[in-house]
């Protein structure tokens, strides 16, 4: 098992870094802690993550990508001593800290955690998906020139099978914001679930929400196709 944390960078970093490796992310074993208050990083936080991932995995390798600004020198301290204090409590694991002052460079970050060589997560199988829908299918709606649900479900494990039998999905363009929600509302006459990227459209309203849910229908929204895939597989696997 290994486990990579990249703390005290900004959010395109993360969320590069999500849909780059959206099976770690899902599984923990991909832990994302941006800056704090777009300074540094919570020093608190990390330290409780930090020991609570060592503890949930045990892992044998673990690596720390710290991002530190330009005058935040001092952190790094810090974080050393955390770390040294793993070493000694986690013996058998190898914990390395590699520590940049780049703190936009996603491409970069990427090529260190791919480097790693984290493994992947269990799998989905069609039976889950069918366990969790009901035998239903789940409308997709994405706007037009994002990402597609089919390959966000891909990257997250979904197994081609299960895509093809329980998610459609509908591009819509953007700018059709005035009647949106009463065009979405509409698929609750066909499907029971909705899964909703809003990025380029607008996040939904609480009547479009409920038709779905008060049925015993699923409804998850997120700005892309990638975080729903994560969101779903995530709920999935605590089933």
């Amino acid at each position: 098992m290994k486990i990579a944390f990249v703390v005290g960078f900004f959010a395109p970093v993360s969320e590069a870094l999500s849909d780059a490796f959206p099976r770690q992310s899902a599984a923990g074993t991909l832990i994302l802690m941006d800056c704090h208050q777009g300074k540094t990083i919570d020093i608190t936080a990390f330290k409780s993550g930090f020991f609570q991932a060592l503890q949930k995995h045990n892992p044998a390798e673990v690596v720390v990508v710290l991002g530190i600004a330009r005058g935040y020198e001092w952190v790094v301290d810090h974080v050393e001593s955390i770390v040294g204090e793993a070493r000694r409590q986690y013996s058998s694991a190898g914990i390395a800290l590699d520590v940049t002052t780049n703190l936009c460079a996603p491409a970069q970050i990427a090529a260190r955690i791919a480097a790693f060589d984290l493994p992947g997560s269990t799998p989905i199988t069609c039976e889950q998906v069918q366990t969790l829908f009901g035998g239903q299918k789940a409308i997709c709606i994405v706007a037009e020139g994002h990402a597609t649900f089919k390959d966000a479900l891909q990257r997250a494990g979904f197994p081609d099978q299960a895509i093809a039998s329980y998610f459609d999905e509908e591009k819509i363009a953007t700018g059709r914001n005035s009647t949106l929600m009463e065009h979405l509302q509409q698929y609750t006459r066909t499907y029971r679930h909705m899964l909703y990227a809003w990025d380029g459209l607008r996040t939904s309203g609480p009547k479009l929400v409920r038709a779905f849910k008060s049925g015993g229908g699923i409804f998850i929204e997120a700005p892309t196709a990638s975080k729903i895939a994560e969101n779903l597989r995530r709920r999935i696997l605590q089933e």
